[in-house]
């Protein structure tokens, strides 16, 4: 899926497709790209619904053997502590589809 934005810059985002070798559902790569040079400026990689992390610049450029999460910065976590939206009680949730 793409996503442009009104600015400098544009996003690709992929729902990683879970196989049989790699049982690991959930992620998400999203390569953001500059409008005008067409080049990747950084990626966001992680699972939607425990933590995204963002990479500065493009990892295939790097050499081989390079993991991108070496120099990957935390941009949200979800907190065990929240509560999950399976948990709610009946009367809360009524509450909150009015």
């Amino acid at each position: 899926m793409r996503i442009k934005g009104g600015g400098n810059y544009s996003c690709r985002l992929k729902f990683k497709e879970q196989s049989v070798k790699d049982r690991n559902p959930r992620q998400v790569h999203v390569f953001v790209q500059d409008n005008r040079t067409g080049e990747k400026v950084a990626i966001l990689i992680g699972k939607w619904d425990e933590a995204m992390y963002y990479v500065l610049g493009d990892p295939t450029t790097k050499p081989k053997g390079y993991d991108p999460m070496t120099a990957a910065v935390l941009l949200w976590e979800i907190d065990n502590l929240l509560l999950k939206q399976d948990t709610i009680s009946p009367p809360l949730q009524s509450l909150l589809m009015r």
